[in-house]
């Protein structure tokens, strides 16, 4: 994405504020994560990649952005389509033509990266990871976790700390 001189300076003073709060000694989550938002906004906005795009691309692309948007609250395939205006099948069909994975599979992939994410970032138990990701069974995340990320949420903690 080649940016503007004015774009790129607002990206760098959000991406900045970005960083600050993100290592700030007590992180204020909703505003480092309202940062994080504004920032892809800013992203999806400047990008004239959507401009030329077929229409089960953008259903796709613009599914994935939703999703990064609202994967903590919302994880029901029918909350996206119902937002995007299209039926859960065409959701389904789109997202699977472009990303060759099912709606279900990217929900979930950007609710466990971020958890990586928070996993890495605080101390917070993993249990409480899980809750705060509203999923409701800590041990059903960790078995998510270990399938896509290949081993479990305590392994993935333990393996940062050592390499620190």
């Amino acid at each position: 994405l080649e940016l503007k001189k004015v774009d790129s300076q607002e990206l760098n003073i959000l991406l900045d504020l970005l960083y600050k709060e993100i290592y700030d000694e007590h992180p204020y989550t909703q505003y480092y994560e309202s940062i994080f938002k504004t920032v892809l906004l800013k992203l999806i906005k400047l990008s004239d990649a959507n401009n030329s795009l077929l229409r089960n691309q953008e259903i796709a692309i613009a599914f994935k952005q939703l999703v990064h948007l609202d994967f903590h609250k919302e994880k029901s395939v029918t909350y996206y389509a119902d937002k995007l205006a299209v039926s859960t099948n065409y959701l389904n069909r789109c997202v699977s033509s472009v990303f060759k994975k099912s709606t279900k599979q990217i929900i979930l992939e950007v609710a466990i990266m971020h958890s990586e994410f928070l996993l890495a970032e605080t101390n917070k138990t993993i249990a409480n990871i899980a809750y705060e990701l509203e999923f409701e069974d800590p041990s059903y995340f960790a078995r998510l976790f270990k399938k896509i990320v290949g081993i479990t949420p305590t392994k993935y903690r333990s393996n940062l700390k050592s390499q620190l």
